[in-house]
Order: structure tokens, then C-alpha cells, then sequence
């Protein structure tokens, strides 16, 4: 069996499914905000961003946030950053992508209107803070729901955050 359709063979499966990993993205969101003490330093690395997008940009975040430096530049650990992120574009990748991972929204036929409104409200601050919606200061290569013009100046502050 596969899992490809399982929104056409198990519908009320995967709406129940749906709000079950809902539920745990809010737990997780709400955690990480609200409980992980703000002096304690945690670094997000988003898929799309390392994968999809700059995978050179967030190795090199990722190795300043480690070292706890504010600049790579001039250093071993930076050209290495360079190499790895071109061997992994190219023909030495450790990791190949499927030909559909350059869709970031391949999978947004799984849900219906009304599953992707549920997505859209329920988990707002979560796709804000991660940048999964409209950017109303500009253009947002992984903008999965859009919120209008409708923010209020809090929430364009939460915008993209991690």
C-alpha cells in the first residue's frame, strides 16, 4: 500500500492525522517560546532552506552559531562550508535529492481548502516565526499561506524569526 493517495483511501484518517501533528507542531512552537530559557542559545535550520535554497547560507549560520563566532570569513572552516555545499549540489553529494524536491509545495494536493484554513489559523505563529507565509515587507520563496495585509505590526515582527 501506498502512502502517495492516502488522503483519497483513508480521508478521515488523514484529517485525524492532520490535527493529531497539528497539535504537536503547537506543543513544540509553544515550547521552544515559552518554556526553553531565553538565555539558553537554540539554532533552527529550516529543509528548505538548507536543501532548496542556500545550503551554503545556512551551513555557514550554522557553523557561527556552533563556534559562537560572529564571521566565518578568512577561516579553514569557511571554505570548507563552501566546498561541502558545492559537493552536495554536485556529483560528490552524500545525499540526492528526488527529482520532486525542488517543489517545496509538492504535497499541498493532499489537503483540502478546508484542512489547509485549518493549517493557515492554527499554527499562524508557527508559520510566521519559520516564515511560512506572506512576508509584508517583500517577496518569500516559501510563503505557504498568506495572511493579506491583515497582520497586525506584533505579528510582522515574528516574521521569520528563527
Amino acid at each position: 500500500m501506498s502512502l502517495e493517495n492516502v488522503h483519497e483511501t483513508h480521508p478521515e484518517y488523514w484529517d485525524e492525522f492532520l490535527r493529531f501533528m497539528v497539535e504537536q507542531f503547537k506543543e513544540y512552537h509553544d515550547t521552544i517560546m515559552n518554556i526553553v530559557p531565553k538565555d539558553l542559545p537554540v539554532f533552527f535550520m529550516r529543509f528548505e532552506d538548507h536543501k532548496l535554497i542556500n545550503r551554503e547560507h545556512s551551513l555557514s549560520d550554522l557553523m557561527r552559531f556552533v563556534l559562537d563566532v560572529p564571521s566565518l570569513e578568512g577561516t579553514i572552516v569557511e571554505q570548507r562550508v563552501k566546498n561541502l555545499a558545492q559537493e552536495s549540489a554536485g556529483k560528490g553529494a552524500h545525499y540526492k535529492l528526488k527529482d520532486t524536491s525542488g517543489n517545496i509545495s509538492k504535497n499541498v494536493h493532499m489537503y483540502t481548502p478546508e484542512q489547509m484554513e485549518y493549517l493557515k489559523t492554527e499554527l499562524k505563529d508557527f508559520n510566521l516565526f519559520f516564515g511560512y507565509s506572506n512576508n509584508p515587507d517583500g517577496e518569500n520563496q516559501t510563503a505557504f499561506f498568506d495572511y493579506g495585509s491583515d497582520l497586525t505590526p506584533e505579528e510582522v515582527a515574528r516574521f521569520g524569526q528563527y
